[in-house]
């Protein structure tokens, strides 16, 4: 074995109820390397990952660290084990104190029988291990609740330090982050290459995988399809290729010509609110195009978008469908009107996740099988199935509970909902947050394809590639305000330069 080999995985399997999540993996890590773990939702990177955290046990298989082979059998023995796991859903307690959370059970205890909490050492002890990652001046004795997204995750990581993990696994740390907090991260994680700690690192940005790899192994279908030195003469299809399978012909759809330049659909006009998240916006948006709103988080664009729908306070802002000015906005009047929105948080907002994809996509629509509050249970199975068809819904499955399904899939069954209202008019915001590349594609054609039948789109996305790919105008907010327009130019192509400067509120 390699000196330098802290981890290895050989012929690791896993099966689940019709499932072959994991089939005979071999998977390593070596001290101070960076190496990403890619593929497609389903492929089998969270099942690899939970039987290195001790959440699933292999029916077969070995795991070796430093060259002995142990035995995780629960998530305390992983930890022993020195593995630290940064989870997308992070593992900590809102109501205790920073500190309290990085040494949750093995507190620092004072006085005779060790009853009391030692609460002076324990923050020292945390906030020198926070502030050796670059948290700057840290305050561990706060509630947890009251740092933001990208502190906790600090303090995730800080956790595992403490822990004297040499083994840290980061699954798609990014999803919530601003560029700044990305960046911040990003330096992070690098320290603890320098020091020796390996770092499997999981995402479905491909951008970060090609910047941070020292090594990238890809699973298909819960195999492994190929592991690759990344020498700085990786690409995108490169990357792509291994995990569907195949080369890209285009990672972005061909943009049918469907814009009427002068068929005005909706309109915002002066729309401000209270506080100032969002002020003066006034934009026009054309049948059949699709619209594109950029800018840092931050910036304001899902609160503008949820004023539209009146789930947002606003003091001045007047709403046009064809031409028509909508004196009650809210959801309800929107979708009865011909305006539905897929929210940013699928799970919270777009979902009833202990319902079942009959179910969800049922709630709207019972006016399409039902008479007088008596429903057709045959004229709603055939509904149910002829929208799930249309939206490729896999599994087709309509009585599986929404929970159960891929990311791509849950957006899917988002889209079906709302396009069997009808609509002229779909906000999408961040439509492909944490989906895989190949339900990424499935998206943009869809969105392509509706165009063509003459709904318009606006969509809400942070990935500036994603817009310029499939956008026929993007507009940028800076600090809560329209910034900047821009077109495609004689070559159809934008400038991600000047986009990028707008978006820094840094034009002239």
């Amino acid at each position: 074995m390699d000196n330098n080999m802290l981890l290895e995985v050989k012929d690791l399997s896993k099966a689940f109820p019709g499932v072959q999540a994991l089939d005979h993996v071999s998977f390593d890590l070596k001290a101070g390397e960076i190496h990403c773990l890619i593929g497609e939702n389903g492929a089998g990177k969270s099942t690899l990952i939970k039987c290195l955290g001790g959440v699933n046990i292999p029916e077969e298989g070995d795991i070796f660290i430093n060259g002995e082979k142990v035995a995780i059998n629960d998530p305390l023995e992983s930890v022993e084990e020195g593995i630290g796991i940064i989870y997308q859903e992070f593992n900590l307690v809102p109501s205790l104190s920073v500190a309290e959370n990085i040494y949750l059970a093995r507190e620092d205890t004072k006085g005779k029988g060790g009853y009391i909490l030692d609460r002076k050492t324990m923050y020292e002890k945390a906030n020198a291990i926070l502030t050796d990652i670059g948290f700057r001046n840290p305050d561990s004795s706060v509630m947890m609740w009251t740092y933001r997204t990208s502190q906790q995750q600090m303090v995730e990581i800080g956790k595992a330090l403490s822990h004297d993990s040499k083994i840290m696994v980061f699954d798609e740390p990014t999803a919530v982050l601003t560029e700044r907090e990305t960046r911040n991260l990003f330096d992070v994680i690098k320290k603890l290459r320098e020091r020796g700690i390996g770092i499997i690192y999981i995402s479905h940005r491909l951008d970060e995988v090609l910047e941070l790899a020292d090594r990238v192994t890809a699973l298909k279908d819960g195999k492994v399809t190929g592991t690759v030195v990344n020498e700085g003469n990786l690409n995108k299809d490169d990357l792509v290729a291994m995990m569907i399978g195949r080369k890209l012909e285009a990672y972005y759809p061909e943009r049918y010509d469907t814009v009427e330049p002068d068929n005005v659909v909706f309109e915002v006009k002066n729309l401000t609110s209270p506080t100032g998240t969002f002020k003066n916006i006034n934009f026009k948006l054309r049948k059949g195009e699709i619209l594109g709103f950029s800018g840092l988080v931050g910036a304001g664009r899902t609160e503008t978008m949820k004023a539209i729908l009146g789930e947002y306070p606003y003091v001045t802002g007047e709403f046009y469908l064809h031409g028509e000015q909508m004196t009650d906005p809210s959801p309800y009047n929107w979708i009865n009107k011909g305006l539905a929105m897929l929210p940013e948080d699928r799970k919270a907002e777009g979902l009833v996740l202990g319902m079942t994809v009959a179910q969800n996509i049922s709630l709207p629509n019972f006016d399409k099988f039902s008479h007088r509050g008596i429903v057709d249970l045959k004229a709603q199975k055939q509904f149910i199935q002829e929208t799930m068809d249309k939206m490729t819904v896999q599994p087709k499955d309509p009585d599986r509970l929404a929970v159960y399904f891929s990311g791509g899939n849950q957006q899917k069954i988002i889209l079906a909902k709302w396009l069997a209202k009808n609509p002229d008019v779909l906000i999408l915001d961040e439509p492909t947050r944490g989906i895989d590349v190949n339900a990424k594609m499935e998206i943009y054609k869809i969105m392509n394809d509706l165009t063509t039948q003459g709904i318009s789109i606006i969509m809400v996305s942070s990935e500036m590639n994603e817009l310029m790919g499939l956008c026929d105008r993007i507009l940028v907010m800076y600090e809560g305000e329209l910034c900047a327009e821009f077109t495609r130019d004689e070559n159809g192509e934008y400038s991600e330069d000047e986009i990028g400067r707008a978006q820094a509120g840094a034009l002239s």
